[in-house]
């Protein structure tokens, strides 16, 4: 058995999910490349214990999941060797999500908005963490805390 197989028999039993990857400038879907989320972070932690502590993993699974279950197209969006965590669709509707634990940090702030601020269209544009404080971003840039995120924009 090869590993696409493995692969596929966790998409077909529903443990794992697969996400395209997508050119945001030139909006190719790249079908073959693809980035996987688990449906049950339990048994995620179960069988990678060292990953158990990556919070800012967990949470883009949690805002993956939810994304889908709100009704949601998911993508990994790229952009100048950048990467989205999320290009979600719906309709006419688009939104660009990146995801993380906290923004504590100038490096980790630069690290999340900077790809963000690369797309020159007028979707909504959101930075989400668990942060309370949200952060005001010149270029538009929506800070939200991920709860709240859940409850407002995905409602």
């Amino acid at each position: 058995y090869t590993i696409s197989s493995f692969i596929s028999y966790f998409q077909d039993a529903f443990i794992i999910r697969a996400c395209n990857k997508y050119l945001i400038k030139t909006k190719d879907v790249l079908s073959r490349e693809k980035k996987y989320y688990i449906n049950d972070l339990g048994f995620r932690n179960y069988l990678f214990l060292k990953l158990k502590d990556d919070i800012s993993a967990m949470l883009e699974n949690f805002v993956y999941m939810h994304l889908l279950i709100a009704g949601y197209d998911v993508q990994v969006g790229f952009i100048n060797n950048y990467e989205i965590d999320f290009v979600a669709s719906k309709g006419n509707n688009l939104l660009y999500i990146q995801v993380t634990y906290l923004l504590s940090s100038d490096i980790t702030k630069e690290r999340e908005f900077r790809p963000l601020e690369l797309i020159n269209d007028s979707f909504p544009k959101y930075v989400i963490s668990l942060d309370d404080i949200t952060i005001n971003h010149p270029k538009g840039i929506i800070h939200k805390n991920i709860p709240d995120f859940i409850t407002t924009v995905l409602k």
